[in-house]
């Protein structure tokens, strides 16, 4: 498989894995009651790049702030953040950066062996 074609692959599960936990974490910290919220949590790949949309009342969810609560309030006011964005999100990115950095080193020592004269041990 060309390198493009891994790379959309990846985003592809990416994509998937991250809608799926953020409406996952949502359902269970009571965000979207209305539905409104996780109906709008979309991922699109578009070659290499993977988008990421969901309505903005989200990310104020996952801050703890909104209706009158700035982002300096929320530890007086002890208003908690419903991180239902961020970890999952986040935590995605981690497994995309190691599943491409892993296949980019498999690709490279593949590429070394086949060198004439030089040998690998790995």
């Amino acid at each position: 498989m060309n390198p493009a074609a891994f790379v959309n692959k990846e985003l592809q599960r990416t994509a998937k894995r991250m809608t799926t936990r953020m409406i996952e974490a949502a359902q269970r910290l009571g965000i979207g009651v209305t539905g409104s919220l996780i109906s709008s949590i979309k991922a699109y790949v578009r070659g290499e790049v993977l988008e990421l949309h969901f309505n903005r009342s989200g990310r104020f969810k996952d801050m703890g702030v909104g209706r009158g609560v700035s982002l300096s309030e929320v530890k007086a006011l002890s208003k908690k953040p419903k991180r239902f964005y961020s970890k999952a999100a986040y935590s995605e990115v981690g497994i995309l950066i190691r599943n491409l950095s892993s296949r980019y080193v498999d690709e490279a020592v593949s590429e070394m062996k086949k060198l004439n004269g030089l040998q690998i041990q790995v």
